[in-house]
């Protein structure tokens, strides 16, 4: 059991990710909570640091997100959050504002995908602050507004921590909306990946894998 203070609860998607993927290691989310609540001064008081994501898995990493995004912008207009973003992107400020804008500027029949929008929210007692990679926000002729929200994964098959990062950031998007009184209709998740590999490495073929599909409460 991992207790902390009423007044810090603050977690992202990804923590929870990682987590997973460390095979539920209790010490990796107790760290990365208290870095999270506490900043890193903790682990320079004690003379270590940790240890960095490789560059080369960040660059490969990013380098699909920016294929995917031009084959979607082939198709549907795309508004990217982090187009302009600082080099100082751990400081940069939640997007709540400018996400709801969007959507209550939506007309009706109309299709947008937002990319990389920076949301933060309360999920109970928890602060949950994720970047998700894809939003497509989508307003019926009726006037109902219908979600789909991707992750993009540079792999060659989705896993479990993918789906469950997803989901994270559907919970968020959603709270978002009913604290604005947005009602949402039909609400989807999906993970868009890698499928095959030429003999360079070089990208072939992508899926979309949309797990499931719900109406909102």
């Amino acid at each position: 059991m991992i207790d902390l203070p009423v007044h810090k609860k603050k977690l992202t998607p990804t923590d929870v990710s990682q987590y997973i993927r460390l095979d539920r290691c209790e010490r990796f989310l107790r760290l990365r909570l208290h870095e999270r609540n506490e900043g890193r001064g903790f682990l320079k008081a004690a003379g270590v640091a940790a240890e960095a994501i490789p560059p080369i898995l960040t660059r490969s990493g990013r380098a699909f997100e920016e294929v995917a995004l031009a084959q979607i912008a082939r198709f549907l207009p795309v508004v990217d959050f982090a187009a302009d973003m600082s080099p100082q992107a751990r400081s940069r400020e939640p997007d709540n504002a400018r996400f709801l804008a969007t959507v209550h500027g939506l007309p009706a029949g109309q299709t947008v995908v937002v990319s990389q929008p920076r949301l933060d929210t309360m999920l109970g007692d928890w602060s949950i602050r994720g970047d998700a990679d894809l939003v497509r926000l989508t307003r019926s002729d009726t006037g109902d507004l219908d979600l789909l929200i991707v992750d993009i994964k540079s792999s060659a098959r989705p896993k479990v921590e993918h789906r469950l990062q997803v989901c994270f950031y559907r919970l968020i998007i959603e709270q978002l909306l009913r604290d604005a009184n947005e009602p949402v209709g039909a609400s989807q998740t999906g993970i868009l990946y890698r499928m095959r590999f030429d003999a360079s490495g070089a990208l072939q073929d992508t899926k979309l894998l949309v797990p499931h599909a719900t109406a909102a409460a």
